[in-house]
């Protein structure tokens, strides 16, 4: 018996160099990834999701397309490839009690099932799969065992793998069109995901897609804005206003958050907060008989970031930040402490949690400290 479990993304870039079968030395472990840069995809014509029929050579492509009623085919870029293997004989885990829960929580999947009828037909799979005796299996216990040996979410580790290779890449040949990628940008590619392909002795059991999220990988509106909204964007868009450069920079990292882009995505809230902060005191100064000249000097005099939340904003707005909210100024105080500083400082690269939780506190604060002074 041989399963064969094989990923393959395509990356939104070219990576210029030779298609080679690489291997990559990765958490103590070696992997063998496969670069080909001349692949070409067989996809449905008019299709509003990714829907890709083949992947092949130019000539295959072509040649296949050419069978179908509504086929068209399109050049991709650099494709990685990761193929898995598992032959059951060799495992030594087959009876291990992880991997029997494994095979249980795949049945289940099924639908509604009785405890007992899911642990019986756990066992006879593991039997039959101990016993070589493939003849037993029909196709969906084949499934049932691929799953349960490679889960759909091994897709998220190899992105780290092929992160990983890129970031080698990016230093070894200073190539400044490439860069490390999340499930987000793999989306937006013509294969739409990480492609997941499970076969068993070399017959293809099945096929499925890890997306992730859903709007990048479609080409239809997905969201239906209320009336009013579109009016207030007509009507800003109309006035030469520019756009709210706060809520702009809070935007951009939710986008660099989606992305995966974690280290800007920190830079880009912090300084949305630090920004508003520093617009308050000098248009309330303003208002009060000072200078525009004068309120520069003075937030040049006080740059340190408590300075101002606390000394300027309660003589020039008549209020501390901390006022506002404690529990939110010491929570954004630590987002500014262990992942802003370091990040300006330091190679850390924080967690997508961590980086969540920041956008969240920063952008309610700036929310808070505009209810206070509304324009």
């Amino acid at each position: 018996m041989k399963f064969l479990f094989s990923q393959i993304l395509e990356l939104p870039f070219m990576m210029n160099i030779p298609n080679e079968r690489y291997l990559v030395r990765f958490e103590d472990r070696d992997y063998h990834l496969e670069l080909d840069n001349d692949l070409y995809a067989v996809v449905k014509e008019a299709a509003t999701t990714p829907s890709v029929m083949l992947l092949a050579s130019r000539k295959e492509a072509l040649s296949y397309s050419k069978s179908q009623f509504d086929a068209s085919v399109i050049k991709l870029r650099s494709v990685l490839t990761l193929n898995l293997v598992d032959t059951p004989e060799n495992r030594g885990d087959i009876k291990s009690k992880e991997f029997y829960e494994n095979i249980k929580s795949e049945i289940s999947r099924k639908g509604e099932i009785k405890r007992e009828d899911t642990e019986k037909a756990a066992n006879e799979l593991i039997r039959a799969i101990i016993s070589n005796e493939s003849a037993e299996l029909d196709a969906e216990s084949l499934k049932i065992y691929s799953r349960a040996r490679f889960k759909t979410e091994l897709g998220y580790h190899f992105i780290n793998l092929c992160n990983y290779f890129i970031k080698h890449y990016c230093v070894a040949y200073e190539d400044r069109f490439a860069q490390e990628i999340s499930l987000h940008d793999i989306c937006e590619t013509t294969c739409g995901g990480v492609l997941q392909i499970r076969c068993f002795n070399g017959n293809l059991l099945e096929n499925s897609t890890l997306v992730g999220k859903v709007p990048p990988i479609l080409k239809k509106c997905w969201f239906n804005h209320k009336n009013d909204k579109a009016e207030e964007f007509k009507n800003k868009l109309s006035s030469s206003i520019a756009a709210d450069e706060i809520n702009m920079l809070i935007i951009r990292a939710w986008n660099m958050f989606e992305r995966g882009a974690y280290r800007s995505a920190i830079i880009e809230s912090s300084s949305a907060l630090e920004a508003e902060i520093s617009i308050q005191i000098k248009k309330s100064g303003i208002e009060s008989g000072k200078t525009l000249e004068e309120m520069q000097q003075l937030l040049f005099d006080n740059q340190r970031f408590e300075q101002r939340c606390k000394k300027l904003m309660k003589e020039y707005c008549g209020f501390t930040i901390p006022e506002l909210d404690n529990v939110l100024w010491s929570s954004v105080k630590v987002h500014r402490d262990n992942l802003r500083h370091k990040i300006a400082h330091s190679a850390a690269e924080p967690s997508a949690e961590e980086v969540e939780a920041a956008i969240k506190d920063f952008s309610d604060l700036i929310e808070m400290i505009r209810k206070k002074i509304p324009n």
